[in-house]
């Protein structure tokens, strides 16, 4: 059975990482993309088109209609870009690192409890079978070095 309650979400930040968020929401079954939106309009516009999904020239607006959104900017720009949407209730999965200042991290933390809602960091990569087997490898190799 379809679940009948999609997720509205949006992705603020579409290169590289964002571009992944994107694109495995439109494959959710779970999840209805309202939209990206990125600083780099041809960026967005380029992703927007390969997955068809809305691009947003204002990041409120996004917001403003969605349940939950994702945040792929540089680090030094997630206490900036997460913050905001935290006040405004929205649920956010940010890219890791949390934030590159330990302060601001501590404040999107704070935010997201005062506003009882779901700040998560994306650490995907640690469940990924190559980097496991690539940790192996590197093991065994530190293992022969020694010997």
């Amino acid at each position: 059975m379809e679940n009948s309650t999609k997720l509205k979400v949006g992705v603020i930040g579409v290169g590289a990482l964002g571009r992944h968020h994107a694109r495995l929401y439109a494959q959710s079954p779970n999840a209805e993309v309202v939209g990206i939106f990125d600083v780099q309009s041809e960026t967005a516009a380029k992703v927007g088109a390969e997955f068809n999904l809305p691009v947003f020239s204002d990041w409120r607006k996004l917001a403003g209609e969605c349940d939950a959104l994702s945040v792929a900017v540089p680090a030094n720009y997630h206490a900036s870009s997460t913050i905001p949407l935290l006040e405004m209730g929205k649920h956010v999965l940010v890219e890791k690192p949390i934030e590159a200042d330990l302060a601001q991290a501590e404040q999107m933390v704070e935010a997201a409890r005062k506003n009882n809602v779901v700040l998560a960091v994306g650490h995907v990569e640690r469940f990924n079978p190559a980097m496991d087997f690539l940790e192996k490898m590197l093991r065994l190799e530190k293992i022969r070095n020694a010997e």
